[in-house]
């Protein structure tokens, strides 16, 4: 980590610090009463300021700085608490930020369960900071605090949360050869963010992604019914609520933008996306280790839009894990060996084969009708659709005939690939994925097999089932060609 070379082009004012232990209120090592630059020759406008008043419930033997924090990109101040443990170690191997999710507020209860893992790694000399960001909610509204209070999207709370790690750095909490991030869902979001728009990646050497984080394909995701990225890929009310909160945090709650599928004015979509124009995609000294859980809350649609922005993001060193039976939730297991591990020296891009883009769903349900026989140009065609529910591919048909005894033969196999109608897509409960088949009967097929019913069957993906579908059976094949 370039810690000299970021001290030398970076500023930050800071008056009146104050620090405290949960059971002694003892004050911090740093010197009080101190102004030092530490941030870009073009954010001198930007200041911290110490709150005076004590951190209230930090971890025992743990020391806790609350300070407030003004934003230049927004002229915003955010109140924001960080704790430290190792307080009198000289000798610490390396450093852990931990920032969670939603709107940034660790509960104590969080904290507390934390604990034994943050234990665990002192054992190695690994100290862990907490970051809070602690603004109350606006008038009691969930989400409306934290990262959020100014309700203008993740790139300015992205900034906050750059600016207060700078301060950390300057301020000697951040010690050890590597500095490493763990994110919970939005606490992923927000420090992929200060990496794609802030150059996070002069101070962190290896981030720990739980639960996300998303691209936030806002074009897609909100604007784009058709897309394989949009919200409602997950289902419409999953869909439903991803929405409302993007809308939220965009600071749209008014005018319902994402919810109602109205594309707002195009400034208001700028840096709204780790896909936006100017957003750094490329880290060639970072490692990325990102962990997101097969049984997430947030379904389908999450874990489409995360394998997206893997694709497209690259590292010295990335990977991705996708876990069975995870929700929408930290791994502290797999977190937990990645911190021990650190940052990697080898080339890689590895993701997981349970990383899918359309996981198969536990419950298999083979869905579709046959339409029937269509003659076009002298060739004939077997017309339908076929999907299994909740399965963001085509599958493929078969397609059999009676033999002489009764037994079916089997004629064709052939993929579901044509274009399908919303009504299909809505019955099938996918989005944009094409379900119609258009199966065609050789000539020589139609004389061997004249005039014998036809019985189609949908086929699950790996072997995992058929089902004949609606009307198989009930068509003939034509008696003359």
């Amino acid at each position: 980590m370039k810690l000299t070379q970021l001290i030398g082009f970076i500023f930050i004012i800071i008056f009146v610090f104050v620090g405290c232990n949960n059971s002694s209120n003892k004050t911090s090592s740093t010197n009080n009463n101190s102004t030092r630059d530490i941030l870009n020759d073009n954010d001198h406008s930007i200041s911290i300021v110490a709150l005076d008043q004590f951190c209230p419930e930090t971890l025992e033997n743990w020391l806790c700085n609350e300070i407030l924090i003004h934003n230049s990109l927004n002229q915003i101040d955010y109140k924001v608490r960080y704790s430290w443990n190792l307080v009198d170690d000289n000798n610490i191997n390396s450093t852990t930020i931990w920032l969670a999710g939603s709107d940034g507020q660790w509960s104590s209860e969080i904290s507390r369960q934390l604990s034994p893992t943050l234990n665990k790694l002192t054992d190695h000399k690994i100290r862990s900071v907490i970051i809070n960001f602690s603004d109350e909610n606006l008038s009691g509204r969930l989400g409306t605090g934290g990262y959020f209070k100014a309700l203008d999207g993740y790139v300015n709370a992205a900034k906050a949360y750059d600016l207060v790690v700078r301060h950390m750095i300057k301020e000697g909490i951040i010690n050890g050869t590597h500095l490493t991030h763990v994110g919970g869902s939005n606490g992923s979001t927000i420090a992929m963010f200060a990496l794609a728009y802030h150059k996070a990646d002069e101070y962190l050497d290896q981030v720990i992604f739980n639960a996300g984080p998303q691209p936030l394909l806002i074009e897609e995701s909100c604007f784009n019914e058709d897309s394989s990225y949009s919200f409602d890929s997950g289902g419409l009310q999953i869909g439903l609520s991803l929405r409302r909160l993007i809308d939220l945090w965009n600071g749209w709650s008014s005018q319902r933008y994402c919810e109602k599928n109205i594309l707002p004015p195009q400034h208001l979509l700028d840096k709204t996306s780790l896909f936006s124009a100017g957003a750094q995609r490329r880290f060639p000294k970072l490692t990325i280790n990102t962990i997101i859980g097969l049984n997430d809350v947030y379904g389908t649609s999450y874990l489409r839009n995360n394998i997206f922005w893997f694709r497209n993001t690259w590292a010295k060193h990335m990977t991705l894990s996708c876990v069975p039976g995870l929700g929408h939730e930290v791994d502290l297991t797999k977190t937990y060996d990645y911190i021990l591990a650190g940052p990697q020296t080898n080339p890689l891009k590895k993701k997981d084969e349970a990383c899918l883009d359309s996981p198969v769903p536990n419950s298999i349900d083979i869905l579709g009708m046959v339409a029937g026989l269509q003659k076009i140009d002298n060739q004939v065609y077997l017309l339908g659709w076929s999907c299994l529910k909740n399965y963001y591919e085509s599958i493929t048909v078969k397609v059999f005939v009676n033999d002489d005894k009764g037994n079916k033969v089997l004629l064709r196999t052939h993929p579901a690939l044509q274009p399908s109608e919303v009504a299909i897509n809505h019955v099938c409960s996918t989005n944009s994925t094409w379900h119609r088949f258009k199966v065609p009967i050789m000539m020589s097929e139609l004389e061997a097999h004249k005039g014998k019913k036809l019985f189609v069957y949908g086929i699950a993906p790996n072997d995992l089932g058929m089902k004949e579908l609606g009307r198989s059976g009930e068509f003939n094949l034509p008696t003359t060609n």
